[in-house]
């Protein structure tokens, strides 16, 4: 599993050397996180159509969630299970106030619970590598290690804020001191 985040990290950090040098200034903080229920849509996708996948997937959870009943916990997510050049593996969808069993391509999950290293991102989507390349430099500056997958929350609507007015928490497990 050490290799795989370390592949990871060595992706996120790649991805965001190569943005722009107007990075934004990211605060970092380490929080307690209780677990969660999701329902999720898990995905293989190249980076180019990461974008088209939560625009699809977002609205099929959405509907599977009302449909049976259950009660949102919160706006949408990602979770990055893996990361290469070529594929992203991620898990879109919502967390839940309780469990609910998913269905067909819908998959039952559980965020973990813990320590988790969080920063808030502010602006476009396409510079999302900056707050992961803060948060990967704050765990390494601290002693800590990435304890499993990160995830993202979409506090804004993008279909309703103006593109620099987007609001994206970013958490990645952790473990260490």
């Amino acid at each position: 599993m050490a290799r795989i985040f370390s592949v990871f990290v060595a992706g996120w950090l790649m991805a965001a050397s190569a943005l722009s040098a107007q990075a934004a200034t990211y605060t970092v903080r380490e929080v307690e996180v209780r677990a969660q229920p999701a329902l999720v849509i898990r995905s293989a996708v190249p980076p180019s159509e990461v974008a088209q996948t939560l625009g699809s997937s977002i609205p099929k959870v959405l509907k599977f969630v009302e449909a049976r009943g259950g009660s949102l916990a919160g706006p949408p997510i990602t979770r990055y299970l893996s990361q290469s050049s070529e594929l992203f593996e991620i898990e879109v969808g919502f967390p839940l106030t309780s469990p609910l069993a998913g269905e067909g391509e819908i998959v039952a999950i559980e965020l973990p619970g813990g320590k988790a290293a969080l920063t808030n991102h502010f602006g476009s989507y396409q510079r999302l590598g900056e707050g992961h390349r803060a948060i990967i430099e704050w765990v390494m500056a601290n002693q800590k290690s990435i304890a499993g997958p990160p995830w993202e929350v979409y506090l804004s609507d993008p279909s309703s804020t103006p593109e620099e007015e987007l609001v994206t928490r970013i958490f990645y497990p952790i473990a260490g001191n």
